[in-house]
């Protein structure tokens, strides 16, 4: 099933996205997970949630800079995000490769949703400034920002040790 992204009340499948696929699912309805805007990929689920009412952020804790910026990011989210190491988390989800977790920040949505990379870093702040909604938004529509985003993310994910 293709990628359905929510912003401001209507599910939509990006062109992007989608590349000639008949099995997208267009104006179908779904619940926003952080104040209007969701991406949800319906094949990129995992099966358990600690709490079911807040998202999880889960990084690698060894990273002195992944650390650092996870302490940022907490001051700015609060309590509408958990945040856990990836080498305490990673056994609760099977379904996300060890490779992902030393690749980039994972997202696990409170219904079992997940995204990675610049996305999930968008959806956590999403949750509670104007800006990371508005980068959220940017992301979703605006598919060189999205790209250029997760190459950002990839070049300092490479050079962060």
């Amino acid at each position: 099933m293709a990628q359905q992204i929510f912003v401001g009340g209507k599910a939509r499948v990006p062109s992007r996205l989608v590349a000639g696929s008949s099995n997208a699912t267009i104006g179908k309805k779904i619940k926003p997970d952080c104040k209007g805007y969701f991406l949800t990929a319906p094949n990129h689920r995992v099966k358990e949630s600690i709490d079911p009412k807040k998202p999880l952020l889960i990084y690698d804790g060894g990273c002195g800079f992944c650390s650092r910026w996870i302490r940022r990011w907490q001051a700015v989210t609060g309590d509408r995000v958990r945040y856990e190491p990836s080498e305490s988390a990673a056994p609760r989800f099977p379904e996300i490769p060890a490779s992902e977790f030393a690749r980039a920040v994972q997202w696990v949505g409170a219904d079992g949703r997940r995204a990675a990379g610049a996305e999930a870093v968008f959806l956590a702040l999403a949750t509670a400034t104007f800006y990371g909604r508005f980068a959220l938004w940017l992301y979703v529509r605006i598919s060189v920002f999205a790209r250029t985003s997760e190459a950002l993310y990839r070049w300092v994910a490479a050079h962060r040790k």
